[in-house]
């Protein structure tokens, strides 16, 4: 009905045996929803197992056979069917949560599987940790810029504040609204070259490291959250 896999049945009344074929065969544009069936059927099909062929909803007369080979694409991992099913239904999940729908963009990535999974989170009131090892600040005043190289103790807390969090998936734009950032940094790396920048060009960049035993996290909102 979906047109994303075919299937061929033959069937012998001499011997009352029968054989089923599959071919997935995706289309250019799917929802999300529609695609995460069909991949967890290719995910749990392997050989050693049983399929059942139900016909007309009829359960008592259904067709039993053990599955002799797989239907993982050629080319594909062994895992890659049950990450796709995973991630198509989060996407799913994440297109209701927000009330907006939209086929699985063409170049939707591992690295927007992730960002889904973490939008998700956030949704759900949860803090987020962010990727990286460092963090950059943009300075336009050498007090700021003073007042960064003053800091003692080494460890200095940083928290930035977005009225809108707008993520992009494909051609499509999701707005979480207000959302907050903590960082938690243990060095400055380039005081020297930030000093020079600012006072050939009004304004630096600052690149700090992150403190490893303390993550950098986002959540929703506007409040400070120890």
């Amino acid at each position: 009905m979906t047109g994303l896999m075919r299937v061929r049945l033959r069937f012998s009344h001499r011997d009352l045996s029968g054989q089923l074929r599959f071919s997935f065969e995706p289309p250019e544009a799917a929802m999300p929803s529609v695609m995460t069936p069909v991949l967890r059927l290719i995910a749990e099909s392997r050989p050693g197992r049983f399929m059942t062929l139900v016909f007309a909803g009829d359960t008592t007369d259904g067709m039993r056979a053990p599955i002799t080979t797989g239907m993982t694409p050629r080319g594909w991992e062994a895992d890659e069917a049950q990450f796709w099913a995973d991630a198509y239904d989060d996407l799913a999940r994440l297109q209701s949560r927000v009330g907006r729908f939209f086929p699985v963009p063409d170049d939707f990535t591992e690295r927007d599987v992730r960002e889904v999974k973490d939008i998700l989170a956030l949704l759900d009131g949860e803090k987020t940790v962010l990727r990286g090892e460092t963090v950059s600040v943009e300075m336009v005043s050498t007090e700021g810029l003073d007042q960064l190289a003053g800091i003692r103790g080494g460890m200095f807390r940083l928290t930035a504040g977005y009225e809108s969090m707008i993520f992009t998936l494909g051609e499509h734009q999701i707005d979480l609204g207000p959302c907050t950032e903590t960082f938690t940094m243990n060095k400055i790396l380039n005081m020297k070259e930030a000093r020079r920048e600012l006072a050939e060009h009004g304004h630096a960049t600052v690149v700090m490291r992150l403190a490893e035993h303390i993550p950098a996290v986002r959540y929703l909102g506007t409040e400070r959250l120890e």
